[in-house]
């Protein structure tokens, strides 16, 4: 059997890293306290949580920081290669400058794991490896190394998934190759169980298994699956999920077949109902004939314990047989999306890889829950490749409040450099810090 995970930007990129050395720390053994916090960082789609509004707090998670920090993880491609670095810096804003020398350079291409509370924390996935490593951030940004964690998965963190954090002491990540959930402390870096999901294993003999995200929904972790053809690596239309709850550790497992799959982004809806959506690469890809279903979302209503089998969307539908790609998180139940000018049979086998990533794909929003029929262009915004990132992500504003701000980084087709725009009125975005390089991640620290 085998567990894998695909990224278009990553396959692109062909971003590899050697092994991380691991050290003294072996996964169950704690390390030396970290610093401690107060509130929890909440969770917000795709995975991808915002700080500061989870159970354990909220606002600017308890802390008397006056100063926020944000943590921007980014690739940077020079005549030397691509490296993997995390900047942090005091804005968003437009005025905010990175310099890649300031950053924290980091092993291989993996990503930045939110931090457990507004402390001044986050944690990196090492590359090639299955070891985590906290840093702690001061006032001034300078990142200094601290414990390790080692979970011991034969395929490393290159099959980590997205975590969560319910409080400083208690956090979640996936860990496809062992087919667990992690459940440990961020505070003293030490496992504290593990929780089986073989039900979502794959056919050993046709399939391989693909998580790439997970969310939290009324006290359960939810874990949607995708399964693809070990042969000829062809998604297949059957979408699992796994219901793992978050006080018992008791998992339920519910499975649709003929629809949709390869689930990659989760979005909410204003209800709290959870959309799946497929992989951004599924539009072109069943364009060109290279896959069997279309670009596709099911959804999970508040509270279910199932897949709801009253609801299936084809992006075809809502885009008018155009190609669509990324679907990203808005405010009040707004989504979007880059759609493609040309109509489906436009896209060939061999054309379909070079229109992926080239500038040639419109941001869209579209209403979750009433999406046909509502497809409208964001104004006033570059064309793009087809793959764009973004994430909710709390921001301190100048009245004091936190805000869960929905954020889009949109690139050029050499991925560099990479703007972030603030994504809440889907007929008005701000343009915000531009990094040099191509953004993966934005997470709050402080």
């Amino acid at each position: 059997m085998r567990t894998w995970t695909l990224s278009a930007v990553t396959a692109l990129l062909m971003i590899t890293a050697a092994c991380g050395e691991d050290d003294a720390s072996n996964g169950d053994n704690p390390g030396t306290n970290g610093s401690a916090g107060n509130g929890s960082s909440g969770n917000g789609s795709s995975g991808n949580g915002s700080a500061g509004n989870g159970s354990g707090g909220n606002g600017s998670g308890g802390n008397d920081v006056v100063d926020p920090q944000y943590s921007i993880f980014y690739t940077n491609q020079t005549m030397e290669g691509i490296t993997s670095l995390v900047a942090t810096v005091s804005s968003l804003d437009a005025s905010t400058t990175i310099v890649p020398e300031e950053a924290v350079p980091i092993n291989g291409f993996i990503g930045l794991l939110q931090p457990p509370a507004l402390d001044g924390s986050y944690f990196i996935a090492e590359a090639n490896s299955s070891i985590i490593q906290r840093y702690d951030v001061d006032a001034d940004g300078i990142a200094t190394p601290g414990e390790r964690l080692n979970y011991n998965a034969p395929a490393g963190n290159f099959m980590l998934r997205p975590n969560h954090y319910l409080s400083p002491d208690r956090a979640y990540f996936v860990a496809p190759s062992l087919q667990e959930v992690i459940v440990w402390n961020p505070q003293t870096v030490r496992i504290i169980e593990r929780i089986d999901i073989s039900g979502l294993a794959p056919d050993e003999e046709t399939q391989n298994l693909i998580i790439s995200d997970s969310f939290i929904e009324g006290g359960r972790l939810i874990i949607p699956a995708g399964y693809a053809d070990n042969q000829t690596f062809e998604f297949e239309d059957e979408l699992r999920a796994a219901f793992v709850d978050l006080a018992t550790g008791e998992v339920t497992y519910d499975a649709d077949t003929g629809r949709c799959g390869r689930p990659t982004l989760s979005l909410r809806d204003q209800a709290g109902a959870v959309y799946m959506a497929s992989h951004p690469g599924q539009g072109a890809n069943f364009a060109a004939g290279t896959q069997s279903f279309a670009p596709c979302m099911l959804r999970i209503l508040p509270g279910a314990s199932e897949i709801d089998p009253n609801y299936y969307l084809n992006m075809n539908d809502v885009t008018g047989g155009r190609p669509s790609a990324s679907i990203l998180q808005g405010q009040n139940g707004q989504a979007y999306t880059t759609v493609h000018p040309e109509m489906n049979d436009f896209f060939t086998p061999e054309n379909q890889n070079t229109i992926r990533f080239s500038a040639e794909w419109s941001v869209n929003s579209f209403e979750l829950g009433n999406e046909v029929g509502t497809l409208t262009p964001v104004p006033n915004l570059p064309i793009v490749p087809d793959q764009m990132f973004g994430q909710p992500v709390n921001i301190l504003q100048p009245s004091g409040e936190d805000v869960d701000t929905p954020f889009v980084f949109l690139s050029n087709d050499q991925f560099d450099p990479t703007t972030v725009w603030d994504a809440t009125d889907p007929n008005a975005w701000t343009a915000g810090v531009v990094v040099p390089g191509y953004i993966y991640r934005i997470i709050r620290i402080r």
